[in-house]
This record gives C-alpha cells, sequence and structure tokens, in this order.
C-alpha cells in the first residue's frame, strides 16, 4: 500500500483498519513526535516535547485553525506534519514534521510533502510556508 497524506482535525480519527486498544492512533502519532525530537529550526522555535506538540495540536483542532497531515503506510502512521492558519497572512503554514525513526532519510519526506501541497492547492491553498528549515526547503522543491 502506498503512502497516504490524510489530514484530520480530531485524534479520535480512525485511519487504522485494525488497533489493538482504544487510542491507539493518538498514542502512535504522539510516538512519532517523542521518538524523532522534532525537526525543527532551532533559530525560529522553540523546541517542544511529544506532549506540547500534542497539546498545540488539539487546541488548532478545537479552534478550527490547524489541521494534522499524517502520511499513512500499511495501515500504520509513519510521519506527521501540522498545518496551521498563519495569523499574519491568513495563508497556511507547515511546523511539525515528525518521521518514524525507520523511515528517516529514505526519501519520504519529499514524497509526503508533495502530497500535502497537491491536498492544499485542492482546497484553494495557493502557497504554504514554513518557520522550519528543513520544511522550507521541502516546500522550495515542490514549488520550485
Amino acid at each position: 500500500m502506498p503512502l497516504e497524506a490524510i489530514a484530520i482535525n480530531d485524534f479520535d480519527t480512525q485511519l487504522m483498519r485494525e488497533v489493538n486498544y482504544e487510542g491507539e492512533f493518538k498514542a502512535r502519532i504522539h510516538a512519532l513526535y517523542q521518538d524523532m525530537g522534532l525537526n525543527q529550526d532551532k533559530h525560529h522555535r522553540l523546541s517542544k516535547t511529544a506532549d506540547e506538540v500534542m497539546a498545540v495540536l488539539s487546541d488548532s483542532f478545537a479552534s478550527g485553525r490547524g489541521s494534522l497531515y499524517v502520511g499513512m503506510f500499511n495501515d500504520k502512521p509513519i510521519c506527521a506534519v501540522a498545518c496551521f492558519v498563519d495569523k499574519n497572512s491568513q495563508g497556511k503554514c507547515l511546523e511539525y514534521l515528525a518521521m518514524h525513526a525507520q523511515n528517516q532519510n529514505r526519501g519520504i519526506e519529499p514524497q509526503f510533502i508533495r502530497q500535502v501541497v497537491k491536498a492544499e492547492s485542492m482546497i484553494g491553498t495557493d502557497q504554504l510556508t514554513s518557520q522550519n528549515t528543513q520544511i522550507k526547503t521541502l516546500l522550495e522543491a515542490v514549488y520550485g
């Protein structure tokens, strides 16, 4: 099954066909951020713990100002990136890219970000931005 980027705005969304326990999907997203140590640009943002990222995401879901794109592969979340409404430009920005440790540096990040850009363009987002250097580089590759 190929990688598929799916937007969610609730951790109760069930993207996994087979679950072993209630809340497993949310726990797996938390684990992505916990194990990753976060791909963040240290010059623009303070490092956040997985718990802090999950709280930011929950707040953005509740306020309707953000979503989380989850990269699903073989019925498991292997990567994620948050997509927030940018207060300054009213555009959207991507932050908090996380990739499962076994999938890092395997060329999945560019494919995933391309899928996110395509999904966002289908709902009318002209351009995505980011404060994170790695995400900026991935976006520049997509937009050319």
